[in-house]
């Protein structure tokens, strides 16, 4: 398929809102493809904006809708989005979207995550989150061995 289609922030705005609307079924999916090839055309950091919206639990949505954000910026692989990953999975109220929002953290995450996710493992209430941060952790670790070894 297409890679890096221009995208406007004001055009990324609109799907992001396009892509929570539940009328918009048949369109959801190519929504999220558009967003996930979406090439910043402006000076909009397209990473950041849509881990932000998917994160942020003052956007309404069902919890599919937000699996499926995280999917995208899953697939997005940018650090850009890491803030806002791990802050939804410390204090998303769904244990479901926080262990997505983890599991779209997992191959981006870096050593300045691991105090983060280390907390998400003590305290979180719920084995999937609990889990989902073991198993970034995990590959954080598998990634440095190529490199220095981890900084506590």
């Amino acid at each position: 398929g297409a890679r890096d289609l221009p995208t406007t922030g004001k055009q990324a705005r609109l799907l992001l809102r396009n892509s929570v609307s539940l009328k918009q079924i048949a369109e959801r999916e190519a929504i999220y493809q558009r967003l996930l090839v979406a090439k910043s055309s402006d000076d909009t950091n397209l990473d950041e904006m849509i881990a932000e919206f998917a994160s942020n639990e003052e956007n309404a949505m069902i919890p599919d809708i937000r699996n499926k954000l995280f999917q995208v910026v899953q697939g997005r692989k940018s650090p850009a989005a890491l803030p806002h990953l791990i802050s939804h999975a410390q204090s998303g109220t769904s244990p479901q979207t926080a262990t997505a929002a983890l599991k779209a953290a997992e191959q981006i995450a870096t050593d300045k995550d691991v105090a983060s996710l280390l907390k998400i493992i003590q305290f979180s209430t719920h084995q999937p989150v609990r889990q989902g941060a073991k198993l970034v952790v995990a590959s954080l670790a598998r990634r440095s061995e190529n490199r220095e070894p981890l900084e506590a």
